[in-house]
């Protein structure tokens, strides 16, 4: 089953795979992936926005969201305030568990560093969405929609239509993250992705790898 923990798995491996290989830029390059990654999955929600007739402002850009947890126990939030800037917290997530599982809370502070704005560029680069703290590293993820201006008659609920399958977000990533790594490093970056393929196929078994894999020739910048 592919879920948020698969997900996560995901992009812990290319992260400790980028910076043992890679110690001088492997970073540099999983941020740059992170960023790719988001803003395309952005660009999905606002152009489904657009097709509806919709504005592209927080409000829509919370109705349209991709993915929703799989199980309600996953993740554990408070709410700050809706106006006028929609700020919230996050006391648990399915990515801390699965990065502190793998010793690689680093790298899980790096993707919660640029993810959630990478996404937010990629829908509208003139929304301003903070990042002020996150779990791996202050305890608590503290986010800001800036001028959200959302009230307590808003609906923001997601429409599930949009909602696409975790094999389709755990998909996209790897073949984001593989694509960037081969522009960057050539053969040696084949390597690398050969290696995290190696530690699917170990984690998850080869039937969910060729699952993965089946989304290679997917463009994630256009709607499914």
């Amino acid at each position: 089953m592919f879920n948020e923990s698969v997900h996560a798995f995901i992009s812990a491996v290319f992260y400790k795979q980028l910076v043992d290989k890679f110690p001088n830029n492997g970073e540099k390059t999983f941020i740059l992936a992170t960023q790719r990654y988001g803003e395309q999955r952005g660009s999905r929600m606002a152009q489904r926005t657009i097709r509806d007739g919709r504005e592209l402002d927080f409000i829509n850009y919370n109705k349209y969201g991709e993915w929703s947890f799989t199980r309600d126990d996953l993740s554990s939030t408070n709410l700050i305030s809706l106006s006028p800037h929609y700020h919230y917290e996050v006391f648990k997530c399915p990515w801390h568990e699965q990065f502190k599982k793998m010793d690689a809370l680093t790298g899980a502070r790096v993707y919660c560093d640029h993810i959630d704005k990478a996404i937010s560029r990629g829908f509208n680069p003139c929304l301003q969405f903070e990042v002020n703290k996150v779990l791996h590293t202050d305890g608590y993820c503290d986010f800001v929609q800036k001028n959200a201006n959302i009230d307590k008659n808003t609906d923001i609920s997601k429409n599930i239509e949009n909602e696409m399958p975790f094999t389709y977000h755990c998909g996209h990533i790897f073949k984001t993250f593989s694509e960037v790594i081969k522009s960057i490093y050539k053969e040696e970056g084949v390597s690398v992705i050969d290696n995290v393929k190696e530690e699917l196929l170990k984690e998850y078994g080869q039937d969910m790898l060729d699952e993965l894999l089946s989304y290679e020739k997917v463009d994630f910048n256009y709607l499914p």
